[in-house]
């Protein structure tokens, strides 16, 4: 809908309140369709903006397109002529009311859905018209408010953004993410890998049956084996990341300033089937921000996407795109098969010289068809890292029958019809379950080790032919003169591309040049030149167990390919926690992995305690339900804002009835709401001035926001939760 600004209340600051709160905190807004009024509370980022416009010029009398805000204090609605901001003689900040809260309604408004409009735009609610869809044979319903929102100006914490305006670079295939308490074997499966884990998962069901048999002496025979429903293992959940690419109008002359990934959860089979194709353009709506890379004012921006329940894609028509010439040339570029020594010099310009500001933390991805060269030995990954450590302590698997992991990596060494070299690492696991000897008619004649790697065992061999598309590009070895890349989960192998195929005309080559098929023209032409390509083959073997293999490299910190595979995982956590809350309060929860904390001990006087209200709630976690302003020392006290959970806010209350001589007339605190248990907290505060509290608090910091260059997520990125309350004995 479209409201007009009527009033901006900036919340009243006193004496009490930590001055280092911005101006902006808890501010509100008096919004009008033109015939009703309602009161609105911004979030964190958009109460920042519209903050620093009206201290340049007023924004009153703007008008606002918003989406998806949600209406507080009232859950069944109300008349808006019943209301306070009516029946009131004067207009007053919403989160200053604490009687009667079903009186105080206010729209909680999110950032990333909410705009500027013009002033010619029609206030109230939006009109959505119908559109014909050619895939479904039916209309399809469409809007016009927030229809593209550049990617640049997204920010984490600002709830879901209507619509974006994207192109399609890349379709990785269908991977599939395991529970993190749950993860049997590799945490990304890809789908050639679903049948060796159902068997695994079989296997290790088998084990946990076994064991309870033991225990229970409970015999246990064949047919009363349930299979995999024996245990409550969560299944893994597919899921598709598309590399995009914004093509927002304003952003049409800044290439790149807007891109990143968009994970896409629980994908369907029209959307697989066709429903999204690279190189197109599509208004993808009802996403999440989870994490972004932001350089600053006319700089990169890279963001991490995630698709909600509610998220649709809708393919931009010919005759509105921009540049169509252009968005197939980029189709094109994006697709190419291209040769390792292509490959090596577009790296080097674009990602090690910054052209074309292109530099953020997605690593480049391309699409070559090499042969290869040699084998390495295979290296194990015995060293851990803490991040991988601390994930095997949060497994629920029984750890008496839980599989054995033994991880390591092969380097194959690749070259192509350039004869320049290339290292492509291959990560792999193998997993054994622990061999008991057993009677049990369960136990069967199976190997218990299993092998997670990616292609046949075939396909690595020396001389083979491979199409590779999407194979990660890390680094450029400038001593070794290799161009390092990495196998992830959602690179393609194709042993032999069809001939419509980008692969085709380079496979076609290497074939011709390894001897595999014989030319068009006559047979020693044909082993002139196999010969020929078999001596640079002999001559790069050579090269690589002589100066790469004997050589004591020591690997660089982009070269801990375990450790970046690790903040992926923990990465696309995030992006499914998102997904399942529908990036309500997906920022919030995710904290918890990634906080440092820091403990002490303060002893100070509580002046005054406040509910958590508005968009304040967003930023901290579930059990947060109030923040209080103490002071500490006696001659020049210094002032602090600590949050406090219900857990710390019900012991507070128990020890001011205990100083007060109230013990018999306890109220039940777990009956009274947030707002009540506050107003009773500061009564009795108003009666005892003098008493110091001994409060035992944490340091909270987000790292996502810690180094960010917005001052608002900077200022939230650190604060203190009290998780103790008591009274300091008096010697």
């Amino acid at each position: 809908m479209v409201l007009c600004i009527a009033a901006v209340l900036p919340f009243p600051a006193d004496e009490t309140i930590d001055q280092d709160l911005p101006a902006c905190w808890n501010m509100a807004l008096v919004l009008t369709d033109g015939w009703y009024s309602v009161y609105a509370v911004p979030d964190a980022p958009l109460a920042s903006v519209l903050w620093k416009l009206h201290a340049k010029s007023s924004i009153v009398g703007t008008k606002l397109a918003t989406w998806n805000a949600s209406l507080q204090n009232s859950t069944e609605g109300i008349d808006p002529l019943e209301c306070a901001i009516v029946r009131e003689g004067q207009w007053k900040n919403p989160l200053l009311a604490k009687e009667d809260l079903t009186q105080w309604p206010y729209l909680q408004m999110r950032y990333n859905s909410t705009r500027f409009v013009g002033f010619d735009a029609r206030l109230g609610v939006e009109k959505l018209h119908y559109k014909a869809n050619p895939r479904h044979r039916k209309q399809q319903v469409t809007f016009s408010l927030l229809k593209s929102v550049p990617l640049k100006s997204l920010e984490i914490g600002g709830g879901m953004v209507r619509s974006v305006r994207i192109r399609v670079i890349r379709i990785s295939p269908v991977l599939h993410l395991q529970a993190k308490e749950w993860t049997l074997g590799p945490r990304i499966l890809c789908e050639d890998q679903l049948s060796l884990y159902f068997e695994l998962r079989s296997k290790y069901a088998r084990a946990v049956m076994e064991k309870k048999r033991q225990q229970h002496d409970v015999s246990i025979t064949e047919d009363d084996w349930l299979g995999d429903d024996y245990i409550d293992l969560p299944p893994p959940i597919p899921f598709v990341k598309v590399d995009v690419e914004c093509t927002h109008s304003p952003a049409s002359e800044y290439k790149g300033v807007g891109c990143g990934i968009l994970t896409i959860w629980r994908p369907s089979e029209e959307l697989l089937s066709g429903g999204l194709r690279e190189g197109s353009e599509y208004f993808a709506t009802s996403l999440t921000v989870n994490w972004k890379l932001d350089g600053g004012r006319s700089q990169d921006a890279f963001l991490r996407l995630s698709s909600t329940k509610h998220s649709g894609f809708e393919e931009v028509d010919d005759c509105v795109s921009l540049g169509d010439n252009e968005t197939k040339d980029i189709a094109k570029t994006e697709s190419a098969c291209v040769d390792i020594q292509q490959a090596t010099m577009d790296y080097r310009a674009n990602f090690e010289e910054g052209l074309n500001g292109r530099r953020n933390e997605q690593r480049p991805t391309i699409d070559v068809c090499v042969c290869v060269v040699m084998v390495a030995t295979r290296e194990s990954q015995s060293d851990l890292s803490s991040a991988v450590k601390k994930q095997a302590e949060t497994s629920l698997l029984d750890p008496d029958i839980k599989p054995k992991e033994f991880r390591y990596v092969e380097h194959v060494f690749v070259t192509d019809e350039s004869y320049h070299l290339m290292s492509i690492r291959v990560s792999g696991m193998e997993v054994s379950m622990s061999k008991k000897k057993s009677n049990s008619p369960l136990k069967r004649a199976a190997s218990s080790s299993f092998v997670f790697r990616r292609g046949s065992k075939n396909i690595w061999k020396e001389g083979t032919i491979l199409c590779l598309s999407g194979l990660e590009v890390s680094h450029y070895d400038e001593q070794l003169r290799v161009l390092d890349c990495v196998l992830v989960e959602s690179t393609q192998i194709v042993s032999f591309p069809s001939k419509k195929s980008s692969f085709w005309d380079h496979f076609h080559f290497l074939q011709r040049e390894t001897g595999s098929v014989s030319a068009h023209g006559s047979e020693s032409q044909a082993s002139r030149t196999s010969s020929q390509f078999a001596k640079e083959l002999e001559q790069l073997k050579k090269y690589v167990e002589r100066d790469i293999l004997r050589t004591n490299f020591v690997p660089s910190q982009e070269c801990d390919e375990h450790h970046v595979a690790v903040v992926e995982q923990e990465r696309l956590t995030q992006d499914l926690q998102a997904h399942e809350e529908v990036g309500s309060r997906a920022t919030t929860e995710q904290q918890g992995d990634n906080t440092v904390r820091r403990h002490l001990r303060w002893d100070a006087k509580v002046t005054k305690v406040q509910p958590l209200l508005g968009a304040s709630k967003v930023m901290f976690p579930r059990d947060v339900i109030a923040f209080a302003c103490v002071s500490m020392g006696t001659d020049d006290p210094v002032f602090r804002t600590v949050y406090l959970t219900r857990t710390v806010m019900l012991s507070m209350q128990t020890l001011l009835e205990e100083e007060a001589g109230d013990a018999e007339q306890k109220t039940d605190g777990d009956t009274k709401t947030e707002t009540d248990l506050v107003q009773l907290i500061t009564q009795m505060l108003n009666k005892m001035k003098n008493i110091v509290f001994r409060l035992e608090v944490r340091q909270s910091t987000n790292e996502r926001l810690m180094n960010s260059w917005k001052p608002w997520e900077r200022l939230h990125a650190s604060y203190w939760i009290a998780e103790t309350v008591a009274v300091p004995t008096v010697k």
